[in-house]
């Protein structure tokens, strides 16, 4: 099997295909060994593995088809860091012809359900289930296994799809000014995402041109959403006024006023809300008017801080991510790269390192004080770009590492 069928498969990409075996070898690497994760591939051979991962005592590697086995003294050979590791009673029945699925050979990549998870190891604390009776070379064929990618979380009651515990909250904020190809490559994209994610994960959804749009995913009498301009910088506190959110602390200004509790239809669970979100998907489109010899008004930093004043807004704190999807440099509004006008010559790598570059220094402080908001509210923020034009990712960058997001950026011809 190459490299590319094992990719479709696994979801997984190497730098490198080989494992350098000598320091020679590691130190002539002019490219790192990293992986590239796809954790919602929908995949029919991936195996779900209903037991506890087995992982090295010293390094915290989990047991693979990479490791050395004495089946007769019951111990296994960490690849990594070659520390010698005991098998647990579970695994007394383990020999050449009755393996766990985690060592079959074509098992480079598996899903471990788990139901409680160690916060030390992220084991499953249900210690007395395991590979004995879960299941084996020996008494499950591979056409009777579970296959795909686990949605469910087990429960005392039976099995429920969603998180256990603390529920986190997506907000996806897509440019759409793309051209229609990509934007409709993008909306492909969400709605199978989504479509993965537990029902009990809040989400919503911003589309952003020069106008930012809250879509009310709550209201299903039609397409209703709140339009901020583009243009210019609001705060938090207007942000959650005009949305008609009553946080916390907005609640606490308002003296003297009763504040009530409303169910937000901007931020829903998956449950609740996917007929709406997959409708305002797919109505997503540009609405500005793009002037000859000018750049798409693209309005990226309003955007993005009414997404963080949303959030901020709902109280999340539980844990949230912000995920930008975008194909050109902001024209508008705070954390602007280039005026519209095509005339005007976005900055080069030169007039940043010489300060030559108009309007970086005002939007880099405009995300800096966005950084700020980010982390006292918990919230994560991620940059998907695809341009060959630069999108503002240097001024982005301070968000969204000190976040820790993720940012990716490519370029088609």
């Amino acid at each position: 099997m190459d490299f590319v069928e094992l990719e479709a498969i696994e979801g997984l990409r190497w730098s490198w295909n080989a494992w350098p075996t000598t320091k020679n070898e590691v130190s002539s690497l002019v490219i790192p060994l990293s992986i590239m994760c796809t954790p919602l591939m929908q995949s029919t051979e991936l195996p779900i593995l209903p037991y506890d991962p087995q992982i090295c005592t010293r390094c915290a590697a989990v047991l693979n088809p990479y490791a050395r086995v004495d089946y007769l003294s019951r111990i296994w050979d960490c690849p990594f860091c070659y520390n010698r590791n005991h098998f647990p009673i579970s695994y007394s029945g383990i020999g050449e012809t009755n393996l766990p699925a985690e060592l079959f050979p074509t098992y480079n990549a598996v899903e471990y359900k788990i139901d409680k998870v160690d916060s030390k190891f992220g084991s499953n604390l249900h210690l007395n289930y395991g590979w004995s009776n879960g299941f084996s070379s020996s008494n499950v064929s591979l056409s009777s296994m579970s296959v795909g990618t686990p949605r469910n979380i087990g429960g005392a009651g039976g099995e429920v799809r969603g998180f256990v515990g603390p529920v986190p909250a997506f907000v996806f904020v897509v440019d759409a000014c793309m051209v229609e190809e990509e934007l409709r490559a993008v909306k492909n994209e969400l709605l199978l995402v989504v479509e993965q994610l537990p029902e009990n994960a809040l989400v919503g959804l911003i589309a952003f041109d020069a106008m930012v749009r809250v879509y009310d995913l709550g209201f299903s009498d039609c397409s209703r959403v709140v339009v901020f301009h583009g243009g210019r910088e609001v705060s938090s506190e207007q942000t959650q006024q005009f949305l008609g959110i009553c946080s916390t602390k907005w609640g606490q200004q308002q003296l003297g006023k009763t504040t009530v509790i409303q169910k937000l239809g901007f931020l829903l669970p998956v449950s609740e809300c996917e007929f709406n979100f997959t409708t305002a998907i797919e109505e997503i489109c540009s609405l500005a008017v793009v002037m000859p010899g000018h750049r798409p008004q693209r309005c990226t930093g309003a955007a993005t801080s009414v997404a963080v004043g949303l959030l901020e807004g709902c109280s999340v704190n539980t844990g949230a991510r912000i995920m930008i999807f975008t194909s050109g440099p902001a024209t508008l509004g705070p954390g602007i790269v280039v005026d519209s006008d095509l005339s005007d010559a976005i900055r080069t790598h030169g007039d940043l390192i010489n300060g030559h570059a108009p309007n970086y220094t005002k939007s880099c402080s405009f995300y800096n004080q966005l950084s700020q908001r980010l982390s006292d509210a918990s919230v994560v923020l991620d940059l998907f770009a695809c341009s060959l034009d630069q999108v503002g990712a240097a001024e982005l960058k301070g968000p969204v590492e000190s976040s820790g997001g993720f940012m990716m950026l490519g370029g088609v011809v």
